[in-house]
């Protein structure tokens, strides 16, 4: 069994590179991390009525992680989801990369990762010491056997690592009937480089595609300077909203200009986020951002399902999978689980603005006005890869 929550960079895909090097590793992984993203987050949507906040790359990692133990067809049929590429060499580059990238999230994440394994399974030395270069998980070996006990042990472990942030990352019956998973529990919260004032917020209505009222919001607003597009082949306007971190990141908000907010994901696959970085590159404009507070909390628990649709069939069958690397013991994925909360406040730094005047529109403003369904997504500028994604359709005051 996978259960997870939020995971970070751990591994690397190469493709057709012999210099190693970290721009080359990076550079490798980015095609198949975003297509693999948007494959998933399409159906994802759809599941979850186009309300919702997920981490597509915590789950191709955990994938990956996976692959790193099996064989045969098993480890073939994660190959052509995942694409990854077994060089030891740009997954060292890539490790390193992982690191920094790691280090820049501290301000904004609280997250912990465990292997979980019964102590009756002989887990090899190489896988484990596999997992421990990425850096991010650490194996924990509990009694199976005693549920009860092993799900407050690893709550203990995860509530800790946390900082009590996340109290219950795995529940009793994770342990029946089962003998591993992996687990990742975090969660987001933005912190701005150019924070929202609260003084500006207010209560407005938040409408629906169909331009029907759906209830209140809190919107927070601000003017200031910003990269902005319409960019015609996802037909919506992206606003790019940067984070106080000294990595590059930022959240990008895409309004769709007419249409379904449905589609929006299908499009996205035409374009490739340096596409959207590149047309944002122009000299930034003034504008009067509004978007709402909110608080997306999205529990995923039949993954399998959508995996399945996507290729990924032998590793839910004991007859069919193979994950020799793992264990002698045979071995199955019977749940892939995910957890997931994405929080947008005003908090960050200190306000930018001391008069509700500066919120006046004039004629050199653009408006960008998130007062119907949107797509969100925050992204790594350096590896190009979508940390967090979601939709915002269901008004809901916060």
């Amino acid at each position: 069994m996978i259960r997870e929550v939020i995971l970070f960079m751990c591994l690397v895909t190469v493709h057709g590179y012999n210099f190693c090097s970290t721009n080359n590793s990076i550079a490798a992984f980015k095609r198949p991390t975003y297509e693999f993203s948007l494959n998933i987050l399409y159906r994802v949507a759809e599941q979850e009525d186009y309300h919702f906040a997920y981490s597509p790359i915590s789950t191709w990692l955990q994938l990956v992680s996976l692959a790193l133990g099996a064989r045969g067809e098993t480890s073939s049929e994660l190959q052509n989801v995942t694409r990854y590429i077994k060089n030891k060499c740009f997954q060292r580059k890539y490790f390193q990369e992982n690191h920094r990238l790691r280090k820049n999230l501290v301000a904004l994440t609280e997250k912990s990762s465990f292997v979980v394994v019964h102590k009756l399974v002989g887990v090899k030395r190489k896988y484990i010491n596999l997992i421990n270069t990425c850096r991010i998980s650490k194996v924990l070996p509990v009694n199976f056997d005693e549920p009860e006990r092993a799900a407050t042990l690893t709550n203990g472990l995860i509530e800790r690592n946390t900082r009590g942030v996340i109290k219950q990352g795995v529940y009793v019956d994770d342990f029946e009937n089962k003998l591993l998973f992996l687990t990742d529990n975090g969660y987001f919260k933005s912190n701005w480089l150019h924070p929202f004032d609260p003084l500006f917020t207010s209560e407005e209505t938040f409408y629906s595609e169909r331009n029907e009222d759906v209830g209140k919001v809190r919107m927070m607003s601000q003017l200031n300077y910003f990269r902005i597009a319409k960019i015609p082949k996802i037909n919506a306007e992206v606003l790019e909203l940067p984070f106080n971190t000294r990595r590059k990141m930022s959240m990008l908000i895409a309004l769709p200009i007419d249409g379904a907010i449905g589609d929006l994901l299908y499009a996205f696959k035409g374009v490739t986020l340096r596409t959207i970085f590149n047309l944002n590159r122009r000299r930034k404009e003034l504008v009067l951002v509004k978007l709402p507070r909110f608080r997306i909390d999205t529990e995923l628990s039949n993954l399998a399902e959508l995996l399945n649709d996507m290729g990924l069939q032998k590793i839910f069958y004991p007859e069919l999978s193979d994950f020799g690397g793992i264990s002698n013991t045979k071995l199955f994925v019977s749940l892939i689980a995910q957890q997931t909360r994405v929080e947008v406040t005003e908090e960050g730094a200190r306000a930018m603005y001391n008069s509700p005047d500066f919120l006046v529109k004039g004629n050199q403003t653009r408006k960008f006005e998130a007062n119907r369904p949107f797509a969100f997504f925050i992204v790594d500028k350096v590896t190009e890869i979508i940390l967090f994604a979601g939709m915002y359709s269901n008004a809901a005051v916060y």
